[in-house]
């Protein structure tokens, strides 16, 4: 991909984010609010499992998520954040 939201056409205008806070804003969206899981959200970057996995690992670590006792995923105020400027930016593409 050359831009930070590049079109590819063989997914049929699916955009995907190059910016590495767009990526860990999308998947901290389908994971807390869409409730989807990291299999899921790997479709989205090409089956790349390990890639989500890191993510999720690392906003585990910053606190941006955890899961609860029923294995669900929350977003923490520091998350919801992050949240709101991924949904700010996509509005705005």
């Amino acid at each position: 991909m050359t831009s930070a939201a590049a079109t590819d056409s063989t997914k049929k205008g699916e955009r995907h984010h190059e910016s590495a806070l767009m990526t860990a804003a999308h998947i901290l969206v389908h994971l807390t609010e869409d409730g989807k899981t990291h299999e899921e959200i790997a479709k989205d970057f090409d089956n790349n499992l390990e890639l989500v996995s890191v993510w999720i690992d690392y906003m585990i670590g910053i606190n941006w998520m955890y899961k609860n006792g029923s294995d669900k995923w929350i977003a923490t105020n520091e998350g919801k954040k992050w949240i709101e400027k991924y949904y700010n930016n996509t509005r705005d593409d």
